[in-house]
């Protein structure tokens, strides 16, 4: 069965940096950036997957099987803190994300 995403399939995580420090694994945060940059919707488009179309059509022996792209959409990660919170820890953390999405080019508030 063809892939439905699009773009470039799986790709390995970079190695860390030397000396990255902070409270959350930079691991952990290179693998949240790639999860949100590979979200697909479940919401068909009006564009015909031709390959997974062909496909589809010839195993039903001619019978036409339509199969559509699916939608994509721009997505945005909204950080909300309570500020009323006293521990500075849920500040570093968020000011962790918020770079890390921000320097992988995710619209990051």
């Amino acid at each position: 069965m063809p892939s439905t995403h699009r773009g470039v399939g799986w790709q390995p995580l970079p190695t860390p940096a030397r000396g990255e420090r902070g409270p959350t694994d930079p691991r952990r945060r290179r693998q949240l950036v790639w999860n949100i940059e590979q979200f697909i919707a479940d919401d068909p488009t009006r564009r015909l997957d031709l390959p997974h179309t062909v496909d589809a059509t010839a195993r039903a022996r001619g019978c036409v099987r339509m199969h559509f792209l699916p939608a994509a959409y721009e997505r945005a990660v909204w950080f909300w803190l309570d500020p009323h919170f006293e521990r500075p820890l849920a500040r570093q953390v968020a000011g962790e994300l918020l770079a890390t999405l921000r320097a992988d080019g995710l619209n990051a508030r």
